[in-house]
């Protein structure tokens, strides 16, 4: 993949940051979709996930990594993810990842 700077970020793109990234495990949980693999964070020692979308690549600001970069899903795909966590504990909290 190719590093992406702040300047050419996609407008529609969303950025987590590494500070909020901390906060979460850090092993993702893929959810496969036709077309490509969805990211979402399982917050640590809960039953909490954030849903990402589609890894763009990491965002750098003058160089330095600064976050990853996560292009978000259409209507259906994100309807589709719920499910399938809420399959896997229905008790979950669920975000997704916003502007």
């Amino acid at each position: 993949m190719t590093d992406i700077d702040s300047s050419s970020v996609e407008e529609q793109n969303r950025i987590f940051s590494l500070e909020q990234k901390r906060l979460y495990d850090p092993m993702p949980v893929y959810v496969p979709l036709d077309i490509d693999a969805v990211t979402v964070w399982k917050k640590t020692g809960e039953d909490e996930y954030l849903v990402c979308g589609k890894y763009v690549g990491p965002h750098r600001i003058d160089g330095r990594v600064v976050g990853l970069q996560y292009k978000p899903l259409p209507s259906d795909e994100a309807r589709m993810v719920s499910q399938n966590i809420k399959g896997l504990k229905k008790e979950s909290r669920l975000e997704f990842l916003s502007e």
